[in-house]
C-alpha cells in the first residue's frame, strides 16, 4: 500500500485551511460576545430609564402629596362662616335717646337711650319700648319682686330655665327653652334717684343674649329732665 507524499504545497493549503476556520470561529465568537455586551448594555440602559422613571414618579408623588398637604393646611386655616361670624366683633349698637312722655302722664319728662329704631308706647300701664323684632321691653314705674319672680320661672314646665347669666337680688338675665328653641330674658330693678323701676321682656318674641342685654342696658339709661 503506497501512500501519497503530501507537497509542501498541499501542506501549506491545510494548514491556510486550519488557520482560517480557527479565525472565522474567533470572529463568531468575538461577534457573540460584542452581541451580548450590547444586548447587556442595552439592558442597563433600559433599567436605569426605568429607575429614572420611577424616581421621577416618586418626586411626582411627592410632590403631588406636598400639594395635597398644602391644600389641606389652606382647608385647616379656612373657617366655616358661621365660625367666622363668631369670631368677629359684634358691631356697636348705636343708641338714640327715645321720650316716654306719649306714654302718660306718669312718664312725662323721663327718657331713656335705646337702639335707633325703637319707640315707646303704652302697655298696661307700663312703658313699652319696641322696634317690633329684637327688643321689646316693658318699665314700670314700680318695684318689681325678683325673688318671687326666679321662684316662678323655675316652676315653669313649659318656658323651662336653663341658666341664669346674671342672677342677683335686683337683677336676673337668663336662658330658658320652649318649644325647642332657646331665648333669652331680663327681670330687674334699677332706682333712679329715689324711683324704683322694674324691667321686663316682652314675652312671645324670641330674644337672643344680646338683645337681653341691650334691653337691660337701656333700663339703667333711665333719666328725667330737670
Amino acid at each position: 500500500m503506497k501512500f501519497s507524499a503530501i507537497t509542501p504545497f498541499v501542506l501549506a493549503g491545510l494548514l491556510a485551511s486550519t488557520v482560517g476556520c480557527d479565525s472565522k470561529t474567533d470572529d463568531k465568537k468575538a461577534e457573540t460576545k460584542s452581541a451580548d455586551a450590547k444586548k447587556a448594555g442595552d439592558a442597563k440602559k433600559a433599567d436605569a430609564k426605568t429607575g429614572d422613571a420611577k424616581t421621577g414618579d416618586a418626586k411626582a408623588g411627592d410632590a403631588k402629596a406636598g400639594d395635597a398637604k398644602a391644600e389641606d393646611a389652606k382647608a385647616g386655616d379656612a373657617k366655616p362662616e358661621g365660625e367666622a361670624a363668631a369670631a368677629a366683633p359684634a358691631a356697636e349698637v348705636k343708641l338714640v335717646s327715645v321720650d316716654l312722655g306719649p306714654v302718660g302722664p306718669d312718664w312725662a319728662g323721663w327718657s331713656v337711650m335705646a337702639p335707633e329704631g325703637v319707640t315707646a308706647k303704652e302697655s298696661f300701664g307700663a312703658a313699652q319700648l319696641t322696634n317690633g323684632t329684637t327688643f321689646n321691653l316693658d318699665i314700670r314705674n314700680s318695684k318689681g319682686d325678683v325673688a318671687g319672680f326666679k321662684k316662678d320661672i323655675a316652676a315653669n314646665d313649659v318656658n323651662k330655665v336653663k341658666q341664669f347669666v346674671v342672677d342677683s337680688a335686683d337683677a336676673l338675665l337668663y336662658e330658658s327653652e320652649v318649644m325647642g328653641q332657646n331665648e333669652f330674658h331680663v327681670y330687674g330693678n334699677v332706682t333712679i334717684g329715689e324711683q324704683v323701676f322694674n324691667c321686663e321682656d316682652v314675652k312671645g318674641p324670641r330674644h337672643m343674649q344680646a338683645d337681653a342685654e341691650a334691653m337691660w342696658k337701656t333700663c339703667g339709661t333711665l333719666t328725667k329732665k330737670k
